[in-house]
């Protein structure tokens, strides 16, 4: 890349993704305060903080913290407590056009499937490099995408992942957070570690980043990206059945997981044997169970409310979550 492209980046944009990372780490006690640094809360509107302090303790009291799912019991106790109409969905298991790699929309079906046309993943590349990125992917990202396909298969909120984030995109983000770091070798081991299809585990990510400061290391993961219990199904069908992957006998095994995701909240460790292949596929730097962001909305007094909650790792290793956006909207008359 040419010290020109490197200084086309617009970092405001490019800064939006990196600073919600970061407020992710810094987010302490939820409360007004940090509810309003969040979102800004708009006057006239409920006070979000009781609900969403319920909501961050039912999301850290999950039995069963290594697997997110619509069985998990977060669910039903949100819908008995009375806050009216409350929903809780998941936002990251979907593709990023932030961090997108350009060899999953052209080795996949993924990219007939969101791409608009004439829309193709190096235009895709050009214009991150262009133009920054932006966690608004509905509109900094229009002219790529087919319009149904932000709604159902796009998010703007996920990690940057060492193992699925395009390698020139991660070399940028470095250069965001970490502007006296050396990016360039950054970049190498990331392309070196694909050359030779090895995947980044979480305790490699130190060695890595370093000598990154531990707030801008936290702009980075190495978990998997997508929950597979929230997975959209043409998503998770066209990511199992891909010719990439090699997965022997790949739309039976898609449809058991289909089916089996369905029936139970499933463990990591069941991946493999459903999917029939080893632990270390690399299928599974995308498919795990966990899910990074959530979306909480209610209605209450005539307004509408949405916070965006996201998990992070806690100083023993526990999940911890934290608010990182409030929107606010009237539904109709107030009180009603």
């Amino acid at each position: 890349m040419s010290s020109r492209d490197r200084g086309s980046v617009t970092a405001p944009l490019l800064l939006a993704i990196v600073a919600l990372c970061l407020i992710v780490v810094a987010a302490g006690a939820i409360g007004a305060a940090s509810l309003r640094l969040a979102g800004r809360l708009t006057p006239g509107a409920p006070d979000p903080t009781p609900v969403a302090r319920r909501i961050l303790a039912l999301l850290a009291s999950d039995p069963t913290p290594e697997s997110d799912s619509p069985l998990d019991p977060v669910h039903a106790r949100l819908e008995a407590s009375g806050d009216g109409r409350l929903a809780l969905e998941d936002i990251s298991s979907a593709v990023d056009p932030n961090w997108v790699e350009r060899s999953l929309l052209e080795r996949t079906d993924l990219g007939s499937l969101l791409l608009a046309p004439g829309a193709d993943a190096d235009a895709l590349q050009s214009y991150r490099v262009q133009a920054g990125l932006s966690v608004d992917v509905a509109t900094h990202y229009r002219a790529f995408f087919r319009p149904e396909a932000f709604d159902r298969y796009l998010t703007g909120y996920q990690p940057a992942n060492v193992n699925t984030t395009d390698e020139l995109v991660l070399e940028l983000l470095h250069r965001e957070v970490a502007p006296a770091g050396d990016a360039i070798a950054f970049r190498q081991r990331i392309r070196q570690a694909r050359a030779e299809a090895l995947r980044f585990g979480t305790e490699d990510l130190p060695g890595l980043l370093a000598p990154l400061a531990a707030g801008a290391s936290s702009s980075f993961s190495a978990a998997p990206c997508w929950n597979v219990h929230f997975l959209p199904e043409a998503l998770l069908r066209d990511l199992v059945c891909s010719r990439a992957y090699s997965i022997a006998d790949a739309d039976a095994k898609a449809q058991a997981l289909v089916e089996a995701r369905a029936a139970r909240e499933l463990r990591p460790d069941e991946l493999p044997a459903l999917l029939g292949v080893p632990a270390e596929h690399p299928i599974f730097t995308y498919l795990g169970t966990r899910t990074w962001f959530w979306r909480a909305s209610w209605e209450s007094k005539g307004w509408r409310t949405a916070i965006v909650v996201a998990r992070r790792s806690g100083a023993n290793g526990e999940p911890s979550f934290a608010v990182v956006s409030v929107a606010h909207e009237r539904v109709g008359k107030e009180g009603s």
